[in-house]
């Protein structure tokens, strides 16, 4: 082995110790400790220092050829090498998102990689002086004598490294399957089991109140089971991933794309169940003779007709409306339980938890009717809350430039999340009371938002302008939508998040808009600054007329539009004491930039499952081998983007650097809990040590579709007035614009 190889791989290990040293980091952090931990860190130290010491000799190799000098072909790989290492690990800790496709218009972004980048370059210079110091200081003077030695080693240590990563994974796989395309429906008696999508929740937030001396039913169920992270495939979307997690299948084969559709009659509605393309797990229960109590389960209006009850999102019950069921009978029961418990309305930091107190209500209101073979609950009042009171929890995350803390409001709402986690551990303990096995997940994670989510109301800027009219909301205020009846220039949507918005232009009746108007629209809009700091209020503002700008938004201009503008950074920060002058007069910016204080956090990609009681087994946690990198959570935030991220996902999952297990896998892996065989156009995949041990589903047939097929509802969906009610509080939250 050469010298200068025997320096890179030393140098790529130092990288490696130093890399996996940080990965136990703040918002990630590992589900171990003691002999475990050290076990995961030796794990990283070797699974990552082999593959820098991969890509440090390929490096020299590509390098080579193209540079004479012997030195930069040995510093300049590991240079690279040791500044993406310490410069990704310091953004995560940051809790920079990723994946990191930075922005220019998006400041806090940039600041945090800024500050990632100089503490990288520190980091780098000292990794790098420690082999330097080693080799230059005559520790290793007699380097001629070494290579065999150290070449015996690495190959040795290489070779152990392979063996303990093959014999890890081994116990994570699932198990043989026998193709039988016409598999029998044969349930094994006494499996049965409580589904409960607690959205959003994370270990990290579970493990501080457990610490705190709260949630002693999830203490004790994980205790007893067996549990670790799950990883959300595809867009973290509640229902993209809630019907993911009941069907096995990805959202192109399942159907459900999101909140909303378009109707036949081209009004945007609320997502019907009979959209939804693929076999739930109640239609596969329902099929095999089994009960199923379905409750407060997204994208379930209407209801299936199936054998047990079908209660859909209990929002609606909040919203003053009459939710459908099957039987239909159990509507007005529905609504009397609502009734019967009296909540106060109209207090934000009490209505999370009676959500979750309803849901308990009314299961325990089915169960005195009958009983049920197979649960399937879930509760987005924890989703609701973190994203509300993330900044009244961790105060000292938030930058006080962007984000306002009055301090009435952050001893208000200070305990909700715990108080509403409180909840949630009461309604488990419930399940567990009734001796139901229960599998418990969510459908991602949380974390705060390093940015404001910021609204900027185009149609209000039109209005000023004198092109436009804004429509009014219900307490008659300029809402983001035009008036399209008095409107000539109109914007579509008003939700600055995404930094292109366009607007379209549309003749008054009998004539055109000459195309100098509308010039000198894009010419105002390009002269806009904020008078302050004169910065503009827009980086760019495209004319798609031109056949150029046509070709960039090619999106936006199949749509019809006229124009782009693109949100600068200005219109990311608070808009207090800022102003911008809109033809002859001086507006305050606040009239069209609005911050949303209340959504001050935000989806991550790694969620929980536990599985506690009835024949599940207590195996504690099954985790990945190695500790947390910034490289592993960018891996999770490309699952299920292409097929490319997903064969690097298969890749890392063999070298235990990825968690094991998907929103996928939940399916499958119950269906083999109660010995139904598993669909082979299902994604996912079974659970191995969840059913090690046990008589479980040991077939696969070719696919349950056939069960949905012609399938009837129980009643209609939801009236264009319920539907409003319950798409007004998803754009409070920021899902729907």
């Amino acid at each position: 082995m050469p010298s200068s190889s025997i320096f890179r791989i030393s140098a790529a290990f130092i990288v490696a110790i130093a890399y996996t040293a940080v990965g136990a980091r703040s918002w990630s952090q590992p589900i171990h400790e003691g002999s475990r931990l050290w076990l995961q860190y030796l794990a990283g130290v070797l699974v990552y220092g082999n593959l820098m010491a991969l890509v440090t000799e390929l490096g020299a190799l590509v390098l080579r050829p193209l540079i004479r000098r012997s030195m930069p072909r040995i510093w300049l790989p590991l240079v690279a090498l040791a500044l993406a290492a310490s410069t990704g690990e310091l953004a995560v800790r940051s809790n920079l998102d990723l994946p990191p496709l930075i922005g220019l218009s998006d400041p806090i972004r940039l600041i945090l990689l800024a500050k990632a980048l100089g503490g990288g370059i520190l980091v780098t210079l000292l990794l790098l002086a420690i082999p330097w110091l080693l080799f230059k200081g005559g520790v290793l003077l007699h380097l001629e004598r070494l290579r065999r030695p150290l070449g015996v080693a690495y190959g040795a240590q290489l070779l152990g490294t392979v063996l303990w990563v093959l014999l890890t994974n081994r116990s994570l796989a699932p198990p043989p399957m026998a193709d039988s395309p016409d598999a029998p429906l044969r349930p094994i008696a006494d499996r049965g089991y409580a589904l409960v999508c607690v959205d959003a929740a994370y270990w990290k937030i579970i493990d501080e109140l457990i610490e705190e001396g709260r949630l002693p039913n999830l203490e004790r169920m994980r205790d007893s089971g067996t549990w670790g992270h799950l990883i959300t495939y595809g867009k973290r979307l509640s229902p993209i991933v809630w019907t993911t997690l009941v069907t096995g299948v990805t959202v192109d084969k399942h159907g459900v794309a999101g909140w909303t559709e378009p109707s036949k009659e081209g009004r945007t509605i609320m997502v019907p169940s009979t959209s939804r393309r693929a076999a739930a797990l109640w239609n596969v229960a329902d099929a095999a003779g089994l009960s199923s109590l379905v409750l407060n389960w997204l994208i379930t209006a209407p209801p299936e007709k199936v054998e047990g009850a079908i209660v859909p999102n209990l929002d609606y019950v909040f919203n003053g409306v009459t939710p459908p069921t099957h039987p239909p009978a159990l509507s007005a029961a529905v609504v009397q339980e609502f009734e019967a418990a009296a909540y106060p309305r109209g207090d934000e930091a009490l209505e999370p938890i009676q959500k979750v107190d309803l849901v308990e209500r009314i299961y325990e209101m089915a169960t005195r009717i009958r009983d049920y073979d197979i649960v399937v609950t879930g509760t987005q009042a924890t989703d609701d809350v973190q994203h509300r009171h993330f900044l009244h929890r961790y105060p000292e995350l938030f930058d006080d430039e962007y984000w306002e803390k009055p301090p009435e409001e952050m001893r208000r709402f200070k305990d909700t999340i715990a108080e509403t986690y409180d909840r949630v551990d009461a309604l488990l303990g419930r399940f567990a009371d009734d001796g139901r096995a229960i599998a418990l997940v969510s459908d991602h994670g949380a974390r705060p938002r390093t940015r404001a989510f910021a609204v900027f109301n185009m149609n209000a800027l039109f209005e000023d302008i004198g092109v436009a009219r804004c429509a009014l909301s219900k307490k008659g205020e300029r809402s983001g939508d035009a008036d399209l009846d008095a409107s000539v220039v109109f914007a579509a949507g008003n939700d600055a998040w995404h930094n292109d918005l366009a607007f379209f232009s549309q003749p008054p009746p009998n004539a055109e808009i000459p195309r100098a108007d509308l010039d000198a629209i894009f010419t105002m809009l390009r002269s806009m600054k904020v008078e302050e700091s004169e910065e503009p209020l827009f980086d760019e503002v495209v004319d798609l007329r031109d056949s150029d700008g046509g070709k960039r938004f090619k999106r936006h201009k199949s749509r019809g539009a006229v124009g782009v503008a693109i949100m600068s950074s200005v219109l990311r920060q608070s808009p207090r004491n800022r102003s911008v002058r809109v033809g002859d007069e001086m507006r305050p910016l606040a009239s069209y930039v609005h911050v949303r204080q209340n959504i001050n956090g935000s989806h991550a990609p790694r969620g929980v499952f536990l599985f506690s009681g009835g024949s599940f087994p207590a195996k504690g946690a099954i985790d990945k081998l190695c500790l947390d990198t910034s490289f592993s959570e960018l891996l999770r935030y490309l699952i299920g983007t292409s097929g490319t991220a997903d064969r690097m996902v298969a890749i890392a999952r063999a070298f235990g650097i990825m968690d094991p297990y998907s929103t996928l896998d939940i399916a499958p892996t119950l269906l083999s809990y109660m010995g139904l065989p598993i669909a082979a156009d299902m994604d996912g995949r079974v659970m191995g040590p969840i059913v090690e041990g046990m008589q479980h589903g040991e077939s696969s047939r070719r696919s349950y579709a056939a069960l949905i097929q012609g399938r009837d509802a129980a009643g209609d969906g939801p009236s264009d007035e319920e539907n409003e009610k319950i798409m007004e509080q998803l754009r409070a939250l920021g899902y729907v614009n």
